[in-house]
């Protein structure tokens, strides 16, 4: 069960608030992350409740849990969000730490290159050592290599709907889109996952041919290109739609290119830990190479070029830090490529309390006005 997923869907609901209430009346900031504080609230009602989920908990709530897994790749309060969750709940808990190379540190270099590789690989092995205590079980290496490989075969596919997308017009939104990702994020190695992003290609590949796009006449083509979307907000997508406006691409749960890299192990641990440096070694190439020299914003460029947008649009995200600090610096980096007009919008992606429609609906009418702008003849 995935924590995060689950704060999004009571915030599509409307049910986050009162995980939002009972975690700040246990002592946490309303300035923590969205998703902890409504996995802590969640656990601290729990408590309360003698382990039972707290009642209207969206989908009948969540198991309790055998064990706590996490990671702290981006997210900086993954350690305390567990580490906390685990208290109320009694249960052993695990963080898996990630860390990457800064963005100006030579990926080529030999001495880099191991010292990621080595980390990454310890904490694998201390991982599958967790589990297998928790459960008694030896780690499974051949069942692994099969999961590895069926993975792969799906981030290959989730990844190929996306790029369909570049189509005129588009033949699915990025609201649509957010939540298609799960399986790819949640469930990226389930049979059930590669029926459906194989479902989803044959039913891209039949709009496109028929030229099926997500409104009547689009006008519009942006790319969401910061920031976690609002959930509990998601019609502000359909108020662009309803003025031609389509979000083809999001850089938001993005499946990144799954770059194919020749690893010689028998050792699928080792194979892990050596393909993920390698990918993300490419894509650093890629943006050194074009003179961009930042990978996530050489992303965002491709995705105005290749995507054909007009626009892109920012949320700043009061208690996601990690996805708002440096939202102004992409746009200022873009803009010395291509000159693109961009939307900046603040609230939440769970607390309704830092949103207010009316507001961010006039930001969206002016943003509209100051596109049609930049389209129109010398505009640019």
């Amino acid at each position: 069960v995935f924590t995060e997923n689950y704060a999004a869907v009571a915030a599509a609901k409307q049910k986050a608030e009162a995980f939002l209430e009972a975690a700040e009346s246990d002592g946490y900031s309303n300035l923590i992350c969205g998703y902890v504080r409504v996995g802590i609230g969640y656990s601290c009602l729990c408590k309360q409740q003698g382990d039972k989920p707290p009642e209207g908990a969206p989908q009948g709530g969540m198991a309790k849990p055998d064990m706590l897994l996490a990671s702290s790749v981006l997210c900086d309060p993954s350690y305390k969000w567990y580490q906390a969750m685990a208290r109320y709940q009694d249960t052993p808990y695990y963080v898996y730490d990630v860390v990457k190379p800064p963005i100006d540190q030579d990926r080529n270099d030999l001495l880099v290159r191991n010292h990621y590789i080595n980390y990454s690989l310890s904490q694998l092995r201390d991982f599958a050592a967790f589990c297998s205590r928790q459960t008694g079980r030896k780690l499974g290496e051949d069942r692994l290599w099969e999961k590895i490989k069926l993975g792969e075969e799906i981030h290959r596919l989730w990844w190929e709907c996306h790029e369909m997308r570049k189509a005129v017009p588009c033949p699915m939104p990025t609201a649509d889109m957010l939540s298609c990702m799960v399986p790819g994020f949640f469930y990226g190695c389930s049979e059930e996952s590669l029926q459906f992003y194989s479902e989803m290609k044959d039913e891209l590949e039949d709009r496109i041919e028929k030229g099926v796009g997500t409104v009547e006449k689009e006008k519009y083509r942006f790319v969401w290109a910061g920031g976690v979307p609002p959930w509990h907000s998601m019609s502000l997508f359909n108020y662009i739609a309803e003025r031609g406006g389509v979000f083809v691409s999001e850089i938001t749960y993005y499946p990144y290119e799954p770059y194919q890299v020749e690893v010689k192990t028998n050792d699928p641990l080792e194979y892990l830990a050596v393909r993920d440096y390698e990918r993300e070694a490419i894509r650093w190439r890629r943006a050194q190479e074009s003179g961009c020299k930042d990978a996530y914003v050489q992303q965002l460029l491709d995705f105005v070029n290749d995507y054909q947008c007009t626009g892109m649009v920012m949320h700043g995200v009061k208690s996601c830090r990690v996805s708002t600090v440096g939202q102004i610096y992409n746009k200022n980096l873009i803009h010395e490529f291509v000159k693109v007009p961009t939307l900046f919008l603040e609230s939440d992606m769970i607390d309704t309390r830092d949103f207010s429609r009316a507001h961010t609906e006039q930001k969206i009418d002016e943003f509209l006005s100051m596109v049609d702008q930049y389209m129109s003849p010398g505009g640019k």
